[in-house]
């Protein structure tokens, strides 16, 4: 019996907290200051290295999404200073500006730099 009481229990407030974070403010899965700070990382930790291999694929993945509706390569830039470019616009932004969706920063910088013609 008892253990059906904290089942139950632990079913309710599993339930509450999933309930109150439905309706709670829409956080971004990667911000820009995760971006900023997962690229930026020189700590050789496995840690490290992971979120600098998932950062580094999350921002290949926004490029190559919206490359061609977004901003336009035409020929002109490797990826690598995709990277470099977009990272540098980020460190100029103000703290508060980072706390934004790093998807849609990265393509406003794309879109300022590499506009379609």
């Amino acid at each position: 019996m008892n253990a059906l009481v904290i089942r139950s229990v632990f079913v309710f407030a599993s339930l509450s907290a999933s309930i109150g974070v439905a309706h709670g403010a829409a956080v971004p899965r990667v911000d820009g200051t995760r971006l900023l700070d997962g690229m930026s990382r020189t700590d050789n930790t496995p840690y490290a290295d992971a979120e600098r291999h998932a950062m580094t694929g999350y921002l290949a993945g926004v490029a190559d999404t919206t490359e061609g509706k977004e901003w336009c390569d035409n020929g002109r830039v490797k990826p690598g200073e995709i990277d470099s470019e977009v990272l540098g616009d980020l460190r100029k932004l103000p703290n508060g500006a980072l706390r934004a969706n790093a998807a849609g920063l990265v393509t406003r910088i794309l879109r300022q730099k590499y506009p379609c013609r």
